[in-house]
């Protein structure tokens, strides 16, 4: 049987065709684990609660716009010296 382009063609669509479903079953049986053991609350993954250090901040909180200082005034802009008339 001699070797054609079509032959070549038809191998590698073959493998190509396999290792999709190879990698389409692993996809499924990796999301069905992960469905079927979902993560705790924060409290039972040892995540801190509000307000405890190591906590997350919230975008919301007020305290750091009291504080902060508004920026200054800019200062004009020094005049430029007017030129002088040719004569």
């Amino acid at each position: 049987m001699a070797i054609t382009a079509n032959s070549i063609i038809d191998s590698v669509v073959n493998l190509g065709r396999g290792a999709a479903s190879v990698g389409t079953r692993l996809a499924r049986r990796v999301r069905r684990d992960s469905a079927s053991s979902p993560s705790g609350p924060p409290r039972d993954v040892g995540a801190p609660n509000a307000g405890e250090p190591g906590a997350p901040r919230s975008s919301t909180s007020t305290a750091a716009t009291k504080s902060a200082k508004r920026p200054a005034k800019r200062k004009a802009a020094a005049k430029k010296p007017a030129a002088k008339k040719r004569s």
